[in-house]
């Protein structure tokens, strides 16, 4: 809404409309005398919204008309709104216009994701994606698929029409079994009733595969521990006579050697490796193991059966009466009993001391190996010195590893710069005293080694100990 006001002999019109155009007048009195005068205020602006809906009224009326001949789709349905302008800028939009369908056309655009492969021996499927109602550009929408051997000795396309399918995005063209995966030139065309579009680039695809015709050889099994076993073969020749298509994997087949091949469990080994750990098997235990490769299609032939025993079990009793001294900040001595192995276990083979930071997973713990025949000490070095640790030592054998020292110990390492210091100042040079403080539970222990050398005068020492809060 416009707005007048009146200051220092003049009139100001705020928010000028078409409204406020039209003569205005000026009268200034005084006691003697009037004086008057006129002005005429025309608005200009622009245009308002033309009519596109409303009717002729004679044949003078300047009526406009404008053809749109890009950027419209083929059968599409559209409404118009037209703006009139001038040099002061563009109208009102006008109301909208009825709605128009275009007229159809072919497509102009070709399928895209051309694609396919898969199924049963015998399949060529072909797949596309199929094109959109706006990409369709008229009614009764098919397709027609091309196809060919990649290096056949006919170079020609074969052709189906698809016209009865509709808008599908895939179809199966039979072939013959001797064509199994093999390579397959094709190519999509997308039609309606006005024509056929543009054909598609041509891409290559692999027709379905056959099971594979050949069974792994030379089949071989080792006991891993007392629940594994490591079943190898020689490495199958991956060509399409024998494999008849891309191998997957192989698939392994094991039963106990009391029991019947029915009763047989599977496992399925998704590498092309030719050896496969099998785990979840019983200690101490013959095993019967069948090998076969497969591909999408399915899997081979059987080979023949290899027997294997498991080992028997790991070491059931973990190592007892474990205790840490420490011998620099970096450097740990760990001492335990003797684990005696049962009847029903492997002989042991050694031991491990495992350790690791106390703020990280036991997964990221080094073992420090003691081989079977050594004594029953060994020394952990390359520790960081102020950093805290938990240790666990277990006994192992060829069953496995077995069960760890329980509660794990928990220690700190000596800070080595502060040690030096003062054993610097305060001790003579043949004297090497390490500090570590170590929890046990809720018990506080405190190591001090020292390493005197000869002619070593203990009047004349002060030991340095790191003393942390529990």
């Amino acid at each position: 809404m416009s707005a007048m006001k009146i200051s220092g002999g003049s009139l100001e019109i705020h928010n000028v409309t078409f409204a406020d155009a039209g003569e205005y007048e000026c009268r200034v009195k005084s006691t003697v005398s009037e004086i008057t005068t006129k002005t005429t205020l025309v608005v200009d602006g622009p245009p308002g919204p033309p009519d596109v809906i409303g009717k002729e009224v004679d044949r003078y009326n300047g009526r406009k008309g404008a053809a749109i001949n890009d950027g419209l789709t083929p059968y599409c349905t559209y409404e118009f709104r037209v703006q009139a302008g001038n040099e002061l800028g563009l109208g009102l939009p006008s109301l909208p216009s009825p709605r128009y369908r275009t007229l159809s056309d072919k497509p102009y655009k070709a399928p895209d994701n051309i694609g396919g492969g898969g199924g049963k021996i015998g399949d060529l499927i072909i797949t596309w994606k199929p094109l959109t109602t706006e990409e369709q550009n008229g009614p009764g929408i098919y397709y027609k698929i091309f196809w060919r051997l990649k290096e056949g000795p006919d170079n020609e396309f074969q052709t189906k029409v698809l016209k009865d399918r509709g808008n599908i995005g895939a179809e199966v063209v039979r072939i013959s079994f001797d064509y199994y995966y093999r390579q397959y030139e094709v190519k999509v065309q997308a039609a309606n009733e006005e024509g056929y579009g543009p054909e598609s680039n041509i891409t290559i695809i692999y027709s379905a595969e056959d099971m594979p015709q050949v069974a792994p050889q030379l089949v071989s099994a080792r006991s891993f521990n007392s629940t594994a076993v490591n079943v190898s073969w020689t490495a199958i020749d991956q060509t399409r006579e024998k494999v008849r298509g891309k191998l997957i994997g192989h698939r392994l087949k094991y039963w106990k050697k009391d029991n019947k091949e029915e009763d047989a469990v599977y496992y399925l080994s998704r590498s092309t490796r030719p050896w496969s750990l099998i785990v979840g098997l019983q200690p101490d235990t013959y095993y019967f193991v069948k090998v076969m490769a497969y591909n999408s299609a399915g899997e081979g032939p059987e080979s023949e059966r290899y027997l294997e025993k498991t080992y028997r079990k790991a070491p059931q009793k973990p190592p007892s009466s474990v205790n840490v001294f420490g011998i620099d900040p970096s450097t740990v001595r760990v001492v335990w009993r003797y684990v005696q192995p049962s009847s029903e276990e492997e002989p042991l083979q050694g031991y491990k001391i495992r350790v690791w930071e106390v703020d990280q997973d036991m997964s990221t713990a080094n073992d420090t190996i003691i081989e079977r025949g050594s004594t029953l000490e060994a020394y952990v070095t390359n520790l960081s010195p102020g950093k805290t640790y938990h240790l666990r030592v277990l006994a192992f054998s060829n069953g496995g590893d077995g069960r760890m020292s329980s509660p794990a110990f928990t220690f700190q390492m000596g800070d080595a710069q502060e040690f030096r210091s003062s054993s610097n100042a305060l001790l003579p040079s043949s004297l090497a005293v390490v500090s570590l403080i170590f929890f046990y539970e809720r018990l506080l222990l405190m190591n001090l080694a020292v390493y005197l050398a000869a002619q070593f005068d203990v009047t004349n020492t002060k030991l340095y100990t790191s003393v942390l809060s529990m």
